[in-house]
């Protein structure tokens, strides 16, 4: 959430330029610069489990009319906006008689604690410039995945709540990142008197056979007999190559990984569905995922959409992604219809088919 333009604070260090700089290089050498929880990616993973299931979603109405402001992408960039901001929103403006809906970019809110007399300030960008708008609440979809009571105009992400997590693993990420970007090389040792590489270097022509190795066999002069100068001056191995890289502690692989599942729970995401667990666990993972994650917040979506867009019954249906539970729902359809249920009542309470029971 962005302030208004006249009440932007300008901010400046406390210490000179260059000591700033030079701080900086010191926190990257030390190691104590601090990770994006946004750019990690068991982050990402959750964002589009939850985009992509949202997308899926099929749109009912009480009277059956259809919605067409609500796109795929649209949901998408919605599901998509929650996991990662905590908040989605989108100007409502119409375009050939139909209304649309507009992502901003940037947006600010000003108003009382009503949430119908809200003023919004929202930012709409394209690729060669970006239009400011003024609207009311009631112009204006802004979903939200969760509020502090004290803040009810800010939307909340699962990270915003679990920062201690997101850090963490942000943290982890880096270093592991560090790590892997670190120099590269083998080392290998040679008499004191290396030459450097110009005419008379003794070793040119074996720094020539290495450069040019590729992978094969070479025949090289032994070490053993201490380049002429006796073996008492012969190294304790024969030629013996060291390699430097990365080489970070099994312990840190561990918790990074440890971490990123923790991202994922405080997403709603099972952790069985990133990691290798049979069928079974991936088919109740995925159920758990549906139906205790993204109904329950699609229900939350859809109150905002129906009062905002005069789609009054408005409702997403999971229908599609039901087949992991399919046995487990055609289990209860009978278990129902053997204990004198109707038919037609125990299609619609078991799910088997679109549509509420009376």
């Amino acid at each position: 959430m962005m302030r208004w333009p006249w009440q932007r604070r300008e901010s400046r260090a406390s210490q000179p330029f260059t000591d700033a700089i030079t701080a900086a290089i010191a926190a990257q050498a030390a190691g104590t610069t601090a990770g994006d929880p946004g750019a990690i990616a068991a982050l990402e993973t959750a964002a589009g489990l939850w985009s992509r299931a949202l997308a899926a979603a099929t749109i009912t109405t009480a009277d059956g009319a259809p919605v067409p402001a609500l796109t795929a992408d649209v949901l998408a960039l919605i599901a998509r906006d929650l996991i990662r901001r905590g908040e989605s929103v989108f100007a409502i403006e119409v375009e050939g008689g139909a209304p649309v809906l507009r992502p901003a970019g940037s947006w600010d809110v000003r108003g009382p604690w009503r949430e119908a007399d809200w003023r919004y300030r929202l930012d709409l960008f394209g690729p060669s410039g970006n239009v400011t708008r003024f609207l009311p609440a009631a112009a204006v979809i802004h979903c939200r995945y969760a509020v502090d009571p004290a803040r009810p105009w800010y939307g909340l992400s699962p990270l915003a709540w679990a920062r201690a997590t997101g850090t963490l693993a942000a943290n982890l990420e880096q270093r592991l990142g560090e790590e892997a970007g670190g120099s590269v090389a083998r080392l290998i040792p040679i008499p004191q008197d290396g030459g450097k590489g110009g005419d008379g270097d003794p070793l040119a022509s074996l720094k020539a056979d290495i450069a040019a190795g590729k992978g094969r066999a070479l025949l090289v002069e032994t070490t053993a007999a201490g380049w002429s100068e006796g073996k008492g001056a012969a190294p304790q191995s024969d030629w013996r190559q060291s390699r430097i890289g990365a080489d970070p502690p099994a312990t840190l692989a561990t918790l990074r990984s440890d971490a990123a599942l923790a991202v994922l729970n405080a997403c709603g995401v099972p952790v069985s569905l990133a990691t290798d667990a049979d069928g079974t666990g991936q088919r109740e993972a995925w159920r758990r995922f549906v139906m205790g994650s993204v109904e329950p917040v699609a229900r939350m979506i859809a109150d905002e959409l129906a009062r905002k867009l005069d789609a009054p019954g408005l409702r997403f249906g999971f229908e599609s992604l039901w087949a992991h539970d399919l046995a487990g729902r055609a289990s209860a359809f009978a278990k129902m219809v053997g204990a004198g249920v109707a038919v037609e009542r125990a299609v619609a309470l078991s799910g088997l088919a679109i549509g509420e029971a009376e």
